[in-house]
């Protein structure tokens, strides 16, 4: 998870604001998947496109206008609300 993180600040090209717990939540899961052999024998032909970087930036990509939006607003409504 904190490489995540960290791979999420590289590309936004700032710190983020995350917290961390090892506390484990409802829904979290249970297991991981830390080699792929077996699922490769049974589809020989499957072959992983994007790794995890990619992915987060293509995420990233996607949301980042929205993301800024939201972000402006919502900076916007707590200067207005601390203003008054």
């Amino acid at each position: 998870m904190m490489e995540a993180i960290e791979l999420c600040e590289e590309i936004v090209g700032r710190p983020i604001s995350a917290d961390y717990s090892d506390v484990k939540r409802i829904g979290d899961h249970i297991w991981w998947i830390s080699s792929n052999e077996r699922f490769r024998g049974h589809y020989p032909e499957w072959k992983i496109r994007r790794d995890v970087p990619t992915i987060l930036r293509e995420i990233y990509e996607h949301n980042r206008e929205r993301w800024e939006s939201a972000s402006t607003a919502a900076s916007t409504a707590t200067s207005t609300a601390t203003s008054t």
